[in-house]
C-alpha cells in the first residue's frame, strides 16, 4: 500500500507568500511577456522557479486529458531543464496497463496527493520502477486543482536528493500546485475549445469562430476551388445493408476522401448524408485547383478501401465529384441561436450540380470551365449540359485519361 503524502492543500494560497516568495509574481511577469504560454513553457518556468527556491527537483511531469477525436490528452515532462511533450492516443487509453498500474490512476480516483519514497519502496508500477532505476529517491504526485474534475489532470515531482524532499520542499510544492493549477486549466480549456472547433467546424473556420466572428450574416467573399463529392446509389445500398455495415461504409468513404482533402490544404465544411462539401481557399487559383484535383486523384486511388470496409464487391459502389473555382460567401448563416459556418453562393450551387451530373455520365470527376482553365493540361472538354437551377448550359470538362 502506498501511503498518502502528508501535505494539506487547504490554505495553500495563503501560504504562497511565505513558501514561494516572489515566485507567483515572477511567473505572472514571465508569462505576460510570452503572451500565450504552452504547456511546456508553463512547466519549465514552474520547475526552474522551484529549483531556484531550493527544491531539489530532478523531474516534473504533467498529464492532462483533453477532448480530441484521436488524442486523449498530452503529457509534458521536465527533466533537468529539458522539455518533452507527447500526445496520448485516445483509443483504449484507460485500459492501457501503464495507466491502470500507475500513480496517475490512484490520484485520479482518490483526488488526493500521494508521496512515495522511492528508496524505501519496491513498486511494480512501471513509472515508479523507472524513476527508482534512474536514481530517484522521492516522488510526489498531486491532482491539479481544476474546477472541471471530469478529466485527468495531475502534476508530479521527483528528486534524486539522498534524503528526498524535506517538509519545506513539500509545502512549497503544495503551494506551487495551488498557484499553477488555474494556469494549466486555462490552457486545457483553450485547447479543448480549439480541438472541438477544429473537429466539428474545421480548422480555418474554427479559428475564425474562436476569434469572435460569430455574428449571423457576417460573410467574407473569398476565391476558392470548391469540391462536392457524393456516393452513387447510397440510398439503395443503405436500404439493404445492416446498420453497422452502413456506418463502416460511411466512415471509410469519409476517410478516403477527407484525408487527401486535408493533406492538400483543403477544409471540409459539410457532411451532407454521404456527401461532402470542401473548399481550397487561395488567391493563387492554379495552386488551389491543383490541390483540389490531387485530392480527387488520391480519392480515386484509394476508393477500393470503401468497398472493402463494407464487404461489397468493388464494382458495386461508385462515387462522383464536382469541381469548380469561383467566389463564395464564407461565414455565418442560421438562426439567432444556432449558426453554421459555411460557404454559400452561385459557385457552390454550380459545384453541387456538377456532382449531380456525374451520376448520369460515365465519368467520376466533372469540372467547370472556370476550374479547367487553371489546370488545362489535365482537363478536356466533354460537352455543354443543362444543369438544374442554372440559367445557361454549362461547359463541362473531364479528366484527360492520357494525363
Amino acid at each position: 500500500m502506498i501511503p498518502p503524502v502528508v501535505s494539506d492543500l487547504s490554505g495553500a494560497d495563503a501560504r504562497c507568500t511565505t513558501q514561494l516568495g516572489d515566485l507567483p509574481e515572477r511567473l505572472a511577469l514571465h508569462f505576460a511577456g510570452i503572451g500565450k504560454p504552452t504547456f511546456g513553457e508553463l512547466l519549465d518556468a514552474l520547475s526552474r522557479g522551484l529549483s531556484e527556491l531550493g527544491v531539489p527537483l530532478w523531474r516534473t511531469f504533467v498529464g492532462i486529458e483533453t477532448l480530441h477525436p484521436v488524442h486523449s490528452g498530452r503529457t509534458v515532462t521536465w527533466a533537468e531543464g529539458r522539455i518533452d511533450t507527447r500526445q496520448r492516443d485516445r483509443e483504449g487509453v484507460t485500459r492501457q496497463p501503464d495507466y491502470l498500474n500507475s500513480p496517475v490512476r490512484l490520484v485520479d480516483e482518490s483526488r488526493a496527493p500521494l508521496r512515495i519514497r522511492l528508496n524505501e519502496t519496491d513498486s511494480d508500477m512501471p513509472t515508479l520502477a523507472a524513476l527508482k532505476r534512474g536514481g530517484g529517491t522521492d516522488y510526489v504526485i498531486h491532482p491539479l486543482p481544476f474546477i472541471d474534475r471530469n478529466r485527468t489532470a495531475v502534476i508530479s515531482f521527483a528528486t534524486q536528493a539522498p534524503d528526498g524532499f524535506g517538509q519545506r520542499d513539500l509545502d512549497r510544492i503544495t503551494a506551487a500546485v495551488a498557484v499553477i493549477g488555474p494556469q494549466f486549466e486555462r490552457l486545457a480549456v483553450r485547447e479543448i475549445a480549439v480541438n472541438l472547433l477544429d473537429t466539428y467546424v474545421g480548422p480555418r473556420s474554427g479559428r475564425r469562430v474562436f476569434e469572435g466572428l460569430i455574428n449571423r450574416g457576417d460573410l467574407l467573399t473569398v476565391s476558392a476551388a470548391i469540391l462536392f463529392a457524393d456516393l452513387r446509389d447510397y440510398t439503395a445500398l443503405s436500404e439493404r445493408m445492416p446498420g453497422p455495415a452502413t456506418v463502416r461504409l460511411l466512415d471509410a468513404w469519409f476517410d478516403v476522401l477527407g484525408e487527401p482533402i486535408e493533406k492538400q490544404g483543403g477544409e471540409i465544411l459539410k457532411f451532407l448524408g454521404d456527401g461532402v462539401l470542401a473548399v481550397f481557399p487561395g488567391a493563387d487559383a492554379q495552386e488551389a485547383c491543383r490541390a483540389a484535383l490531387e485530392a480527387a486523384a488520391d480519392t480515386d486511388r484509394n476508393f477500393y478501401r470503401v468497398a472493402d470496409a463494407a464487404n461489397l464487391p468493388r464494382d458495386e459502389i461508385e462515387y462522383g465529384i464536382g469541381l469548380h473555382y469561383g467566389d463564395v460567401g464564407y461565414g455565418n448563416v442560421g438562426t439567432r441561436t444556432r449558426l453554421d459556418f459555411t460557404v454559400i453562393g452561385p459557385a457552390v450551387n454550380l459545384t453541387s450540380r456538377l456532382q449531380d451530373l456525374s451520376k448520369r455520365l460515365p465519368h467520376t470527376v466533372l469540372a467547370s470551365a472556370a476550374f479547367a482553365a487553371h489546370v488545362p493540361d489535365v482537363m478536356i472538354p466533354h460537352a455543354s449540359h443543362d444543369l438544374r437551377g442554372i440559367a445557361e448550359p454549362v461547359e463541362v470538362f473531364t479528366l484527360n485519361s492520357a494525363r
